[in-house]
């Protein structure tokens, strides 16, 4: 298991072909706290909070599709670049990101 993944404006893993095109501007990284594999200086595996880091470079804004494997856990946004966004709303299918905006979103089981 990864604890990070980089996940494309389409909802889906970014795969190696996405970074070598010249026009990704709109990204996102999943950090999954449950699946560090690391463990502290007692031996107790790390366990964190995990968060989906959204990034808008575009001039335009953008509807970022929320991950498949995120569809049945809840997506809280905590902190949005953008004050005219619904922060504090829960998150269903996309979030709406404005154009050069960034957007954190806690990820819990519910």
């Amino acid at each position: 298991m990864k604890d990070l993944y980089w996940v494309s404006a389409a909802g889906r893993e970014m795969q190696p072909e996405d970074w070598s095109t010249g026009w990704v501007d709109t990204l996102g990284m999943l950090l999954i706290g449950e699946e560090i594999g690391e463990l502290d200086d007692r031996g107790e595996p790390i366990v964190g909070a995990s968060y989906l880091l959204l990034l808008n470079g575009a001039a335009n804004g953008v509807n970022f599709i929320i991950p498949e494997r995120l569809a049945k856990l809840r997506l809280q946004p905590i902190i949005d670049t953008n004050a005219a966004s619904p922060a504090g709303q829960p998150i269903t299918e996309s979030y709406p990101l404005a154009s050069h905006s960034a957007a954190i979103i806690q990820v819990s089981r519910p």
